[in-house]
């Protein structure tokens, strides 16, 4: 009697491989915010918006494009205070937000980048966050899924030798 399989009944051993590396950032976000507050709301607006401007022709001219550039928040709302004299809160006016996050590709870029945006009218830095690219993780990436799958490998070699059985492609 002669039998054929396709590989299904057939004992197997299952080995994993692992791979990890610290790699250092390339890209960097930076959230920036102008806040004003006044008694008028068209003035609060009209003075925020033109250091905005400023802050962006001033990053623009270091050659950061116009899509590193991209407000993520806008508001205006009433602004008040507790007066401690009255016991009560008191309209001052209005407050105005105006946030972007700027996308640095040049790691060593930032803190000139942060200085500018300062000096040029920035007076809130919500956070700056260091991460790799898309194009690097993925390389990245690439490299561990190898070198894991090469330790995988080596270990089902020497397993196999260790067995005196041979590696299949199942």
């Amino acid at each position: 009697t002669e039998f054929i399989t396709n590989g299904e009944n057939m004992p197997k051993i299952s080995v994993t491989g692992a791979a990890e590396k610290e790699v250092l950032p390339d890209k960097a976000e930076m959230t920036l915010s102008v806040l004003t507050d006044g008694k008028e709301a068209k003035t609060v607006q009209e003075q925020n918006s033109e250091i905005m401007v400023k802050v962006m022709a001033a990053l623009k001219e270091e050659k950061m494009n116009d899509n590193d550039i991209e407000t993520t928040r806008f508001s205006l709302s009433p602004w008040e205070e507790w007066d401690p004299a009255l016991q009560k809160s008191v309209n001052r006016g209005y407050k105005v937000q105006h946030t972007i996050q700027v996308t640095v590709s040049e790691i060593d870029a930032v803190g000139a980048l942060l200085d500018l945006a300062v000096e040029n009218g920035v007076n809130s830095v919500d956070n700056i966050a260091f991460m790799l690219s898309d194009a690097k993780e993925k390389e990245v990436k690439a490299l561990l899924v190898h070198e894991a799958s090469e330790q995988a490998k080596a270990k089902a070699e020497n397993l196999a030798d260790s067995l005196g059985i041979s590696v299949g492609d199942g």
